[in-house]
């Protein structure tokens, strides 16, 4: 199911942006919170990939969908042997235990 439209502008003008200031915040000013910065800002990066993800599916969810043109291809197979005849069928199958 894709993201509401007013979901994603949450994310985008507020989410993201405020992730951004804190990991700045925590770089230069913080000092001793590099370890948390960085991990702030894997979750930054999270989001912005989650956000273009969820913007692809959205267009694909859009665009019109074809049913694919599978060929198929038939042909007489021919059998080798009468599977009715139990003797033939055996002796075939002798044949290939050797």
């Amino acid at each position: 199911m894709p993201m509401p439209r007013g979901k994603r502008l949450v994310v985008l003008a507020v989410i993201l942006p405020l992730a951004i200031a804190l990991h700045v915040y925590l770089v230069w000013l913080g000092g001793g919170w590099r370890i948390f910065a960085l991990v702030e800002a894997g979750v930054g990066l999270f989001v912005v990939l989650a956000m273009r993800d969820a913007r692809r599916l959205d267009e694909r969810a859009a665009a019109p969908h074809r049913e694919p043109k599978l060929p198929w291809t038939a042909k007489e197979l021919g059998a080798r042997i009468d599977v009715q005849d139990k003797e033939a069928l055996w002796a075939k199958l002798d044949e290939t235990k050797n």
